[in-house]
C-alpha cells in the first residue's frame, strides 16, 4: 500500500434515467443516448444567438477502479462536465473529493442534469475526471452525443428520442445554463 497507482477507467454513459440498488451496489441505466433530435419552434432559431432548452433528464454515470496496489487513505478529486455546442463552452456539473474502498475499489459516481442549453446541432460532450488530490494532472473519461435541431417534424429519427422546445409543456425543474453556479 505504499505506492498509490491511479485509477482505471471502467466506463462512461449518458442515459434519460437510472436505478441503483443500495444493497447490492448494482445500477440499472435507461435510455442510453446517442443521438438527440431537437424539434425547435421558429422563434427558437431566430432569437440572437439562438435559445434551445433541452428539457430532458439527462444522467452521467462515470465508473473508476482502484486495485489492490492502491493506498485507499488517499484522497481523489472529481469533477463532471458537459460541453454544449456550438463553441463547446464547458458547464462544470459538479466537483467534490473521494477515497477509494478496499472493500468495493470501483466508484461510481451519478450526476443528474434535469435539462440543458444548446445553441446548435453538434455534439454534447460529457467528461468525468478525476486526479489525486495535489496532482495537476487529470484522467479523463469522455461521452459524446449527436444533437440534430431542425423545425420539421419529417427531419427527425425517431419519435422516442424528439424534444420539442414548444411552450406548452410544463417546465417543473431547474434548468442548467452556461455560467451558471452548480452545487
Amino acid at each position: 500500500m505504499g505506492c498509490v497507482e491511479m485509477p482505471k477507467p471502467v466506463y462512461i454513459l449518458c442515459c434519460q434515467t437510472g436505478s441503483d440498488d443500495k444493497g447490492t451496489n448494482l445500477a440499472s441505466h435507461f435510455n442510453v443516448y446517442d443521438r438527440l433530435d431537437v424539434l425547435a419552434t421558429h422563434a427558437d432559431l431566430v432569437s440572437d444567438p439562438p435559445k434551445i432548452i433541452v428539457p430532458i433528464p439527462l444522467r452521467i454515470v462515470a465508473v473508476w477502479s482502484g486495485d489492490e496496489q492502491n493506498d485507499f487513505k488517499a484522497e481523489f478529486e472529481v469533477e463532471a462536465a458537459l460541453r454544449v455546442p456550438p463553441t463547446g463552452m464547458e458547464v462544470k456539473v459538479w466537483s467534490g473529493k473521494f477515497r477509494f474502498e478496499e472493500e468495493r475499489p470501483r466508484q461510481r459516481f451519478t450526476f443528474d442534469i434535469n435539462g440543458f442549453y444548446v445553441n446548435s446541432s453538434g455534439e454534447i460532450v460529457a467528461e468525468c475526471r478525476i486526479r489525486k488530490a495535489g496532482d495537476s494532472k487529470w484522467l479523463k473519461q469522455r461521452y459524446s452525443i449527436k444533437v440534430v435541431i431542425s423545425t420539421d417534424r419529417e427531419d427527425r429519427v425517431a419519435p422516442s428520442q424528439v424534444v420539442s422546445t414548444e411552450s406548452d409543456r410544463p417546465r417543473r425543474r431547474p434548468i442548467i445554463r452556461p455560467n451558471e453556479d452548480t452545487p
